[in-house]
């Protein structure tokens, strides 16, 4: 399923339904959808993203992909009893919402932060011991570049990983700039 996917999710080849998708009630149906998983490993998802949070102009299937992704690899590289936090910060000059997904998890190593978004990339230390075939991050960087954002990687090993994206928020007349929602 995720060959065919990343074939179909090359840049500009989205066919899009742009609408407002409440950001609150987003977050909290893929946190509930990946819950099993992390209480089966001990695993502490908090969803910071309040009701007020603005929505975002989207195509909901695809920014629920994106969540489930980076949520989901949050709770498999973390050890038990770890914490991971989704948040929304601040919009950006051109009314884009900022989130983050946060983890207590081992980190990445700097050498492969630069490669986390190429297909079939795998880092150095799960290559051996962790199932996956590398396109979980790069499908989840089309979708988010296809919606007009951005997506990063911060990460110290030993200390987490924050997995950051920008999607554009529905804002009447620019009234929420400047705003943090978390």
């Amino acid at each position: 399923n995720h060959l065919m996917q990343a074939s179909r999710l090359e840049p500009g080849a989205l066919k899009l339904h742009h609408v407002p998708v409440d950001t609150f009630a987003l977050v909290a149906a893929c946190i509930a959808s990946i819950k099993p998983t992390a209480e089966a490993k001990r695993v502490h998802i908090t969803s910071e993203i309040r009701p007020e949070t603005p929505d975002v102009l989207g195509d909901a299937q695809y920014l629920q992909q994106v969540f489930l992704n980076l949520i989901g690899n949050a709770v498999k590289f973390s050890e038990p009893q770890a914490n991971i936090w989704i948040r929304a910060g601040a919009l950006d000059k051109r009314n884009r919402l900022t989130f983050s997904v946060v983890d207590t998890g081992p980190g990445i190593l700097e050498e492969d932060q630069d490669k986390l978004f190429n297909k079939f990339y795998r880092g150095t230390t799960v290559r051996e011991h962790l199932d996956g075939v590398g396109l979980g991050l790069s499908i989840t960087k089309n979708i988010v570049e296809a919606h007009g954002g951005t997506i990063w990687v911060e990460s110290q090993v030993g200390k987490g990983t924050v997995f950051s994206f920008t999607l554009p928020a529905v804002v009447p007349n620019g009234a929420l700039a400047n705003r943090k929602f978390n």
